[in-house]
């Protein structure tokens, strides 16, 4: 499994501007295909653990069930663009709901000891400078719309 969330991301990081048509439905494809895996995983799992057992288990399976729901709607909004649309590379859910197929890489915490323990010293050091954070959120979000501002033509 961790193969392939590595090939998705590698699928999503080959996205650029501009994309010929061929290359957004080869990428599309691909997404078809890494999400039709990551479900069937999902499924096998809520077989094997049973409903119940399957949420206690661990908080990850409530993050993949997040990841998989947001990934399906993904492939039916893409779906949707790619029959009625030239456009898809630029429409804004599509970009956002990238975004959380690319949070498939947190699944490898799991599996890679180290990652998991520098996503934790992360955390831990976002919850101590708390109010630095947020600030720092507030400047990078006033900093991207006046970016959007200045050099939007």
């Amino acid at each position: 499994m961790q193969l392939v969330v590595i090939c998705n991301l590698i699928n999503i990081s080959t996205d650029q501007y501009p994309i010929n048509e061929e290359a957004i439905i080869s990428m599309e494809r691909w997404n078809i295909v890494f999400t039709s895996i990551y479900i069937f995983e999902i499924l096998v799992k809520l077989g094997a653990y049973g409903l119940k057992n399957y949420f206690l288990e661990t908080n990850f399976h409530i993050f993949d069930i997040l990841i998989g729901l947001l990934s399906f709607l993904d492939v039916l909004i893409s779906q949707m663009f790619l029959t009625t649309t030239d456009d898809l590379s630029n429409s804004g859910i599509i970009t956002i709901l990238k975004f959380f197929r690319a949070l498939r890489l947190f699944k490898l915490a799991r599996y890679w000891r180290s990652f998991k323990i520098l996503l934790y010293t992360l955390w831990m050091t976002i919850i101590n400078l708390y109010s630095f954070t947020c600030l720092l959120i507030i400047v990078i979000f006033s900093y991207a719309l006046l970016g959007l501002e200045f050099f939007a033509n």
